[in-house]
């Protein structure tokens, strides 16, 4: 009897070990360890959370390490610079359907008010839930005005359209690279699963050079990534917990 109640014993202490989960700050601790790099070395440039694991983004001598460390603290995987170990890429064929109904609810919008692309600037379209409904919310400017909408993509109709004088500059922007690789390039910076993603927004704007801006939420994180527009070089990125 005792003997029976030692193996049960012990089968519990084992179990709650295996269940024990471990803070972001020793899952990146564990990081460090697992890419051979120490924080006097490298610098963790972002993280992300899932109910599974945490990923960290190890950046030293500019070189990039994704490091996928599991809830218990143990290596999922390794990834270096272009996931090309082990790591199935976002494609387009993935986001996809999302870029086409963003493209179709800008040119639906662009329609409705009788312009061409090639006339408005600042162009941003966000995917919304709305009472229930994902509609894509877009707003442009043109030559001293401002124009918004809300699309419905399953409809394929504009359910609100208004517009407003603007004082802002108008200053036309010309893109090499579609909405697809855009939205692609951003979510493979930090190794998300599109599957994964919600409140998705893309924004083509001047700054320096033309530059695609994309923001989107992975659980409790907002990320947004800065692309040059023209080639597809990383401009800046970063995330922080959602309110």
């Amino acid at each position: 009897m005792k003997k029976t109640l030692a193996i049960l014993l012990s089968l519990l202490l084992l179990t709650a070990c295996g269940d024990k989960k471990i803070t972001i700050a020793e899952a990146g601790d564990k990081a460090f360890t697992y890419a051979g790099l120490t924080k006097e070395s490298a610098v963790i440039k972002s993280t992300l959370e899932t109910e599974d694991y945490y990923q960290f983004n190890i950046e030293s001598d500019g070189q990039n390490q994704y490091v996928k460390v599991d809830k218990e603290g143990e290596l999922i995987a390794i990834f270096k610079d272009d996931f090309v170990e082990g790591h199935v890429l976002n494609s387009e064929n993935e986001v996809g359907e999302l870029a086409k109904e963003m493209d179709l609810a800008l040119t639906s919008v662009l329609n409705e008010f009788g312009l061409k692309r090639e006339d408005v600037a600042n162009i941003e379209v966000s995917q919304k839930n709305i009472n229930g409904e994902t509609l894509y919310s877009v707003d442009f400017m043109s030559e001293g005005k401002e124009y918004e909408a809300l699309f419905d993509a399953s409809k394929s109709e504009i359910k609100f359209a208004n517009t407003e004088v603007s004082d802002d500059l108008f200053q036309k922007v010309e893109a090499t690279l579609t909405i697809e690789e855009a939205l692609v390039k951003a979510l493979n910076v930090n190794g998300v699963d599109f599957k994964q993603t919600s409140n998705i927004s893309v924004k083509l704007e001047k700054a320096l050079v033309a530059t695609y801006v994309v923001e989107y939420n992975v659980d409790n994180f907002e990320y947004e990534i800065q692309l040059n527009a023209e080639n597809g070089e990383i401009i800046s990125q970063y995330n922080e917990i959602s309110d």
